[in-house]
């Protein structure tokens, strides 16, 4: 599924925000968006033309994951880690982790082609936008895709860059403790 709103960006330009609010919506180039819901939390995702972003609501905990090629606005200081990097944090009785990877396009191909799969198949919950190709027929792709087991959420999130022969790679797993 081609996206509209197609926004060109670079993986050196990804940021990651971590608020602890919902962020507005609003401030994005909203292409995709799903919720998804268990009975101890629920996420809402979204594909952004800028990339995605990620708001866990568990009890009275509500945390927002913005990883995009763009300053986030939020009504609280957020806790940012401006360029891509490991985060772990906990937050009453939630453990949060992110963890970015960065792999060359022939590197990561078959990673990418997986998670796209789970997205189309349904197997857990995912979207995916496909952007314009490139001269050579490559696809920039944005795929989430989310599951759960037990008391564990994970988001895994793939960004293809295939104009610089990057795909960036996210995986976020909330825990309940």
């Amino acid at each position: 599924m081609q996206a509209t709103g197609y926004i060109d960006q670079s993986a050196k330009d990804l940021r990651f925000t971590l608020a602890l609010e919902a962020v507005d919506e609003r401030q994005f180039t909203l292409l995709r968006r799903q919720n998804f819901i268990t009975p101890w939390i629920s996420v809402t995702m979204g594909v952004i033309g800028e990339s995605h972003f990620l708001i866990f609501r568990a009890g009275n905990i509500t945390l927002s994951e913005v990883f995009a090629c763009m300053e986030v606005r939020t009504n609280i200081t957020p806790i940012t880690y401006g360029k891509p990097r490991a985060v772990e944090i906990k937050i009453a009785d939630l453990g949060y982790r992110f963890v970015p990877r960065i792999t060359p396009w022939e590197e990561g191909l078959e990673a990418l082609n997986e998670l796209h799969y789970h997205a189309l198949q349904g197997c857990d919950r995912g979207l995916h936008c496909e952007f314009p190709a490139t001269e050579d027929g490559r696809v920039p792709t944005t795929v989430l895709v989310a599951s759960v087991k037990d008391d564990v959420l994970t988001v895994r999130t793939a960004h293809a860059y295939p104009n610089e022969d990057l795909i960036v790679f996210t995986r976020t797993m909330v825990e309940r403790r």
